[in-house]
Protein backbone atom coordinates (compact mmCIF):
# COMPACT_ATOMS: atom_id res chain seq x y z
CA UNK A 1 0.00 0.00 0.00
CA UNK A 2 1.45 3.21 -0.81
CA UNK A 3 0.71 5.82 1.60
CA UNK A 4 0.90 9.94 1.53
CA UNK A 5 -0.58 10.83 3.85
CA UNK A 6 -3.41 10.38 6.98
CA UNK A 7 -6.15 7.71 6.15
CA UNK A 8 -9.47 8.13 7.45
CA UNK A 9 -12.40 6.11 5.67
CA UNK A 10 -11.66 6.77 2.51
CA UNK A 11 -10.46 10.27 2.68
CA UNK A 12 -6.98 11.17 2.96
CA UNK A 13 -6.35 14.19 4.92
CA UNK A 14 -3.25 15.54 4.73
CA UNK A 15 -0.84 15.20 1.48
CA UNK A 16 2.59 15.02 2.25
CA UNK A 17 4.92 17.43 -0.07
CA UNK A 18 5.72 15.47 -3.00
CA UNK A 19 9.47 16.07 -4.47
CA UNK A 20 9.89 15.52 -8.25
CA UNK A 21 13.35 13.87 -9.38
CA UNK A 22 15.07 16.86 -10.26
CA UNK A 23 14.48 18.63 -6.89
CA UNK A 24 15.52 15.21 -4.47
CA UNK A 25 18.69 15.20 -5.90
CA UNK A 26 21.95 17.30 -3.99
CA UNK A 27 22.57 20.97 -5.82
CA UNK A 28 25.44 20.17 -7.67
CA UNK A 29 23.90 17.25 -9.57
CA UNK A 30 20.67 19.52 -10.22
CA UNK A 31 22.51 22.35 -11.66
CA UNK A 32 24.61 20.14 -13.73
CA UNK A 33 21.54 19.01 -15.68
CA UNK A 34 19.99 22.09 -15.98
CA UNK A 35 22.85 23.22 -17.38
CA UNK A 36 22.19 20.41 -20.44
CA UNK A 37 18.68 22.75 -20.63
CA UNK A 38 18.47 25.55 -23.95
CA UNK A 39 17.66 28.45 -22.85
CA UNK A 40 14.01 29.26 -23.83
CA UNK A 41 13.83 25.95 -21.66
CA UNK A 42 15.39 27.43 -18.79
CA UNK A 43 13.41 30.54 -18.58
CA UNK A 44 10.25 27.65 -18.37
CA UNK A 45 12.22 25.72 -15.72
CA UNK A 46 12.09 28.84 -13.45
CA UNK A 47 8.31 29.21 -14.12
CA UNK A 48 7.71 25.45 -13.26
CA UNK A 49 8.01 25.94 -9.30
CA UNK A 50 9.52 27.96 -6.77
CA UNK A 51 11.90 25.75 -5.85
CA UNK A 52 13.52 24.85 -9.01
CA UNK A 53 13.39 28.37 -9.43
CA UNK A 54 15.74 29.14 -6.55
CA UNK A 55 18.05 26.25 -7.93
CA UNK A 56 18.71 27.70 -10.83
CA UNK A 57 19.00 31.36 -9.54
CA UNK A 58 21.72 30.07 -6.56
CA UNK A 59 24.22 29.16 -9.61
CA UNK A 60 25.64 32.28 -11.04
CA UNK A 61 25.99 30.52 -14.56
CA UNK A 62 23.02 29.61 -14.66
CA UNK A 63 21.13 33.02 -13.55
CA UNK A 64 23.35 34.79 -16.59
CA UNK A 65 22.24 32.73 -19.17
CA UNK A 66 18.45 33.85 -17.72
CA UNK A 67 19.53 37.27 -17.49
CA UNK A 68 20.69 37.49 -21.12
CA UNK A 69 17.78 35.87 -22.26
CA UNK A 70 15.17 37.65 -21.31
CA UNK A 71 17.34 40.57 -22.28
CA UNK A 72 16.89 39.52 -25.57
CA UNK A 73 13.09 38.49 -25.43
CA UNK A 74 12.86 42.51 -24.49
CA UNK A 75 15.35 43.76 -27.12
CA UNK A 76 14.34 40.89 -29.65
CA UNK A 77 17.10 39.26 -30.39
CA UNK A 78 20.55 37.78 -29.13
CA UNK A 79 22.53 39.89 -31.36
CA UNK A 80 21.17 42.86 -30.77
CA UNK A 81 21.87 42.13 -26.76
CA UNK A 82 25.35 41.56 -27.37
CA UNK A 83 26.18 44.23 -30.93
CA UNK A 84 24.11 47.31 -30.54
CA UNK A 85 24.94 49.84 -29.06
CA UNK A 86 22.06 50.97 -26.59
CA UNK A 87 20.84 47.53 -26.25
CA UNK A 88 24.64 46.14 -25.42
CA UNK A 89 24.94 49.06 -22.49
CA UNK A 90 22.08 48.22 -21.08
CA UNK A 91 22.53 44.37 -21.75
CA UNK A 92 25.66 44.16 -19.94
CA UNK A 93 24.38 46.89 -16.62
CA UNK A 94 22.01 43.89 -15.83
CA UNK A 95 24.45 41.27 -16.42
CA UNK A 96 26.84 43.06 -13.64
CA UNK A 97 24.30 43.67 -11.13
CA UNK A 98 23.43 40.29 -11.14
CA UNK A 99 20.59 40.56 -9.34
CA UNK A 100 16.97 39.37 -9.06
CA UNK A 101 14.63 41.32 -10.86
CA UNK A 102 11.51 40.98 -8.30
CA UNK A 103 11.36 42.78 -4.77
CA UNK A 104 13.85 45.65 -5.45
CA UNK A 105 13.29 48.49 -3.52
CA UNK A 106 15.24 51.77 -3.02
CA UNK A 107 15.38 52.44 1.25
CA UNK A 108 17.83 55.16 1.47
CA UNK A 109 19.89 57.53 -1.37
CA UNK A 110 22.85 59.68 0.18
CA UNK A 111 25.03 62.41 -1.20
CA UNK A 112 28.29 63.27 0.40
CA UNK A 113 30.50 65.93 -0.35
CA UNK A 114 33.77 65.32 0.61
CA UNK A 115 35.83 68.83 1.26
CA UNK A 116 39.46 69.15 -0.30
CA UNK A 117 42.20 70.76 2.57
CA UNK A 118 43.89 72.01 -0.60
CA UNK A 119 43.00 73.55 -3.55
CA UNK A 120 40.86 71.90 -6.40
CA UNK A 121 37.36 70.25 -7.29
CA UNK A 122 35.22 68.87 -4.30
CA UNK A 123 34.65 65.28 -4.28
CA UNK A 124 30.87 63.86 -4.32
CA UNK A 125 29.63 60.46 -3.82
CA UNK A 126 26.49 58.96 -4.40
CA UNK A 127 25.42 55.64 -3.00
CA UNK A 128 22.47 54.28 -2.84
CA UNK A 129 21.08 50.94 -0.57
CA UNK A 130 18.23 48.77 -1.77
CA UNK A 131 16.21 46.00 0.26
CA UNK A 132 15.12 42.71 -1.16
CA UNK A 133 12.09 41.27 -0.58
Amino acid sequence: MNDTGIFVFGLTLFEEKKLDAVSSLPLELSWKIFTYVDDGSLHNAVKVSLLWRRIIISNMALRKRLNIFEAALMLGSKSLVKYSGKGRRNSKKKMSKNYLSIGEYPVQSTITVLKCKRGGDDLIICSKRFKLH
